[in-house]
């Protein structure tokens, strides 16, 4: 590249100089205008205090989570009642979970499918955001994987029973004409938490989300750190599910 043949020919093939030299022969802004352009990060670490490094784990951080594994005493998540899958995955709270895959594989059918074990075996209750899907076919699906049967099987008793459990589980974010970026998903969530105690939130597919940035890839980065944040505060198990790119789904199955 330019930029590589330049460091080599001009500055000895130190690419600290290449910058200044090339500002210097007016290319690009001056230094004075980059730094003028510098953004400057707040930052909660105290400077001033070298004494202070509070910021350091210790062991009154750690002891207890080893003496537990020590001791037997570590719990663990909660089974999904599928054994070889329990191997591997159990239900926690205060989770991020992120599920990804290529289109139309199932990946929203499994990610129900697991809110379903999770209310029916251990009486976790959901919060629900599937962007692409009518939200009575979430609840179809739920009333469903209730009786193991299709819903235009079932009796006005069974109908009513699932219809029943279905309430006491879940909740579900409309999603006809309109659009929401991630914290309007954790707003939602907040203010549903007030009179709906919930394990779960599902954002289904993450991808159908507004993206409030022209560098996307900070601002996903900033969306996960965001959503794990949240659900660790609210003690609230996060399921991501997200499309993979196009160029993935190119591949195939190699």
């Amino acid at each position: 590249k330019p930029y590589a043949v330049f460091a080599m020919l001009e500055c000895g093939g130190d690419y600290s100089l290449v910058t200044k030299k090339l500002a210097d022969m007016g290319y690009g802004d001056p230094l004075e205008k980059q730094k003028e352009n510098t953004v400057s990060i707040p930052s909660i670490i105290n400077m001033a205090d070298d004494e202070d490094l509070s910021f350091l784990a210790g062991a009154e951080d750690m002891d207890e989570y080893l003496h537990q594994w020590r001791t037997g005493t570590f719990q663990m998540g909660l089974p999904t009642g599928i054994p070889d899958f329990d191997k591997y995955f159990r239900f926690k709270e205060g989770n991020l979970v992120m599920i990804n895959g290529i289109d139309n594989v199932g990946k929203s059918v499994i990610a129900w499918y697991l809110l379903f074990l999770a209310a029916f075996l251990h009486g976790w209750k959901s919060i629900v955001y599937s962007s692409e899907n009518k939200v009575g076919a979430f609840k179809k699906k739920i009333l469903e994987f209730y009786w193991c049967k299709t819903i235009d099987k079932l009796t006005d008793e069974e109908y009513a029973e699932a219809e029943k459990f279905f309430n006491e589980h879940f909740r579900i974010i409309k999603n006809k004409n309109m659009l929401f970026n991630y914290q309007d998903i954790i707003n939602m969530t907040v203010k549903t938490l007030k009179s709906f105690k919930a394990n779960f939130l599902l954002v289904d597919p993450y991808n159908s989300l507004k993206v409030e940035s022209s560098n996307p890839y900070t601002y996903h980065y900033e969306a996960a750190s965001t959503l794990k944040l949240f659900g660790e505060e609210h003690n609230l198990s996060i399921y991501r599910n997200a499309h993979a790119g196009t160029s993935a789904a190119k591949k195939g199955d190699k």
